[in-house]
């Protein structure tokens, strides 16, 4: 949790840096510690996805496909390759927790629910820690007193794009800042879609554990 947070203070130092004094010694690094980061934000998501998946697995949201739809479309295909994750994700959870019983030499309900919740509440946690300390940048960096300054002294901008999926629209975005200096994210950016996205880990924890497609809406 604290290494992102010094992870994205130092890609921030650096490009001040780069951006001020354009010294080419520090392209490769700050590029470095931008493809590092892109690829915690890459891996961050496909957690989710499989704590997502794994618990409407657990519910048994396997949509039954229709007889007489043909099984070459592509929504009967797209419905087939979506149910598959479902399952290889429930069967990653179960694994993970298959592993936390033997290593703590117990097989009970009450230890699998241990386990169950530190998966889920680690993630979720980290998540909200973020949401709150990009809240307090926007608050520090809504402060009136930067607009009395010259532009030049003004907070500078991440070069990060955020709901990154190689899009036609994340593309234009992407533009408008150095192409050499971009960290990609696959997440929204913002404090509320963090938060959104903890309350349905929240509602996918309860799922897990109750095994009711109700507790996910």
């Amino acid at each position: 949790m604290y290494f992102m947070y010094s992870f994205t203070l130092m890609i921030f130092v650096m490009y001040i840096i780069l951006n001020h004094r354009r010294l080419k010694c520090w392209k490769k690094p700050i590029n470095i510690l931008l493809d590092y980061w892109s690829k915690l934000e890459y891996r961050t998501k496909q957690i989710i996805d499989l704590l997502l998946l794994g618990a409407e697995a657990r519910c048994g949201l396997y949509p039954l496909h229709n007889k007489a739809e043909n099984p070459t479309s592509e929504a009967w295909k797209t419905q087939k390759k979506l149910n598959e994750k479902r399952k290889k994700a429930l069967a990653s959870i179960e694994d993970m927790i298959q592993r936390g019983n033997v290593h703590n030499g117990n097989t009970s309900q009450k230890t699998s629910s241990t386990i169950i919740d530190l998966l889920y509440d680690t993630m979720i946690q980290s998540l909200n820690e973020r949401s709150k300390m990009r809240q307090l940048w926007q608050d520090r960096e809504a402060d009136p007193i930067f607009q009395r300054l010259d532009h030049e002294y003004r907070p500078l901008s991440l070069p990060f794009v955020f709901e990154y999926h190689d899009t036609a629209e994340t593309s234009t975005a992407a533009n408008t800042l150095d192409q050499e200096f971009i960290g990609k994210s696959p997440l929204v950016g913002s404090p509320s879609g963090l938060n959104s996205i903890c309350r349905t880990l929240e509602k996918a924890r309860v799922a897990y554990i109750s095994c009711n497609p109700s507790d996910l809406e």
